[in-house]
């Protein structure tokens, strides 16, 4: 059952918490970020249910990766993190690039009762929107503001099923809060021959929302 709450009276602060139980599948690349710092990229395979994967680009902090080297290389482990939504570069027309900032790899896998888990709490930046599909089928789509300690993720996110029409009444600067699923897709670069995988969370259950 989802919980009401007028603007002020839900008092907690922006919540982004993800875990994923999957395989690195692809390129291994270290960059520096600010004062030096050293993180590690790479794309993690996490199976559905279904048999479809989902392709999640995670970041780890170097002395992390240090730790856990050959497993993360050899291994499906339990990679534990927040969820980084950027607005991304002008030949995405509007897409979003992202990837999980890993704080924690836990090698227990068998302990996680799901592959794919996110935890949000944050702001409506955008009016939703029902996109309809060709099987008769539609979705609500909403853009959600994430404040992790002065960072702002901006992370795309759609409803389905009993949630879509709770999603499809929300006004910018609401605030939901919800548990759901990274999702990937692929799409086609527009004026180009290339294609690229585009993250969003589908929103499995909305546990509050602040209006």
């Amino acid at each position: 059952m989802i919980k009401y709450f007028k603007k002020g009276t839900f008092n907690y602060e922006d919540i982004n918490n993800a875990y994923i139980v999957g395989c690195a599948n692809g390129e291994i690349l270290k960059f520096r970020i600010n004062a030096g710092q050293i993180l590690v990229r790479t794309v993690l395979e996490v199976p559905r249910q279904s048999g479809r994967i989902d392709y999640i680009p995670i970041a780890i902090q170097n002395d992390i990766y240090m730790q856990h080297e050959e497993s993360i290389k050899n291994k499906k482990l339990v990679y534990r993190g927040d969820f980084r939504g950027y607005r991304a570069r002008r030949k995405y027309q509007g897409k979003f690039d992202s990837h999980i900032l890993v704080d924690l790899i836990d090698e227990n896998v068998d302990e996680y009762k799901s592959n794919n888990n996110i935890e949000l709490y944050g702001r409506v930046e955008s009016p939703p929107k029902l996109r309809p599909f060709n099987d008769g089928s539609e979705s609500c789509y909403v853009n959600i503001c994430v404040d992790n300690l002065g960072f702002k993720s901006h992370i795309p996110c759609f409803a389905k099923n009993s949630y879509k029409q709770d999603v499809k009444c929300l006004q910018v600067d609401d605030r939901i809060y919800f548990l759901g699923r990274i999702r990937s897709r692929e799409f086609h670069i527009p004026n180009t021959n290339e294609t690229a995988n585009f993250n969003e969370i589908e929103i499995n259950k909305v546990k509050a929302i602040e209006y």
